[in-house]
């Protein structure tokens, strides 16, 4: 099946998702690369953002691991993600979304996505799920079926994909590649840790490993058990936005 490339370009959002086009490095696929022991996937963590854009204050964004359950049998991680802009910024780019993720514990498999998203006039309430049986997903979009789609094995959806990073292990100067799901396209979601370096955060000086697209997105995430995202920085079409961790809570 042929993957296609895609630039997310919500203002919040934006500040996670990551394709490039680099084809001259070797590409390693990220699901097979080791996971991390003990995991940094925590339940009860909550991670909350700032973002500004031009400088100025737009919103923020809260991303939760809710708890570990189960799903059509097998034990899963339930996530979830709300953003909004603040409600100067909403006068004029008013932007919400709430987002859940179901995915498997053990490969980090998607079971489940829902997304409720507000932005501008464009209002939408997605329902995905995947059975990675039978390498199919069932969409609905505004309680309206969608055509079935066939996937490949391992794909993530647009929540699941942003702790894939964390859970994995990584080496500066490799490329590496997964499949996602971003509405009704299958993308090869692709990007290159670049390097290491210390950074001011709201957890203090820390080593950081940095995360590079070919279309200038970055994002920095701690080089520790936590890997925890700290800063982020992406071109939209509405300005340069910056992306800065406000608080880590464990509740």
């Amino acid at each position: 099946m042929k993957l296609s490339r895609y630039k997310l370009e919500f203002p919040i959002i934006v500040l996670f998702c990551f394709t490039i086009n680099v084809l001259t490095f070797a590409i390693c696929p990220l699901l097979a690369q080791n996971n991390l022991e003990p995991t940094p996937i925590r339940v009860g963590e909550v991670l909350t953002f700032s973002a500004k854009i031009k400088g100025v204050p737009a919103g923020s964004q809260m991303m939760k691991v809710v708890e570990e359950t189960t799903l059509n049998g097998r034990s899963v991680y339930h996530l979830a993600s709300t953003a909004r802009t603040n409600p100067f910024f909403s006068l004029f780019y008013k932007f919400e979304d709430a987002r859940e993720s179901y995915v498997t514990t053990q490969q980090f498999q998607s079971l489940r996505y829902v997304k409720n998203i507000v932005d501008r006039k464009y209002e939408a309430s997605i329902h995905i799920d995947f059975d990675i049986d039978s390498g199919k997903v069932r969409l609905s979009k505004n309680q309206q079926k969608l055509p079935e789609l066939e996937v490949p094995a391992g794909i993530q959806d647009e929540l699941s994909m942003l702790y894939l990073f964390r859970m994995k292990e990584l080496k500066v100067g490799e490329i590496y590649t997964f499949p996602a799901l971003i509405g009704t396209k299958i993308i090869e979601i692709q990007v290159e840790v670049i390097g290491r370096e210390k950074s001011e955060t709201i957890l203090g000086k820390l080593e950081t490993v940095a995360l590079r697209s070919s279309h200038g997105y970055m994002v920095w995430i701690t080089d520790d058990e936590r890997r925890i995202p700290v800063k982020i920085e992406a071109n939209t079409k509405i300005g340069k936005l910056v992306g800065i961790l406000k608080k880590v809570e464990y509740i």
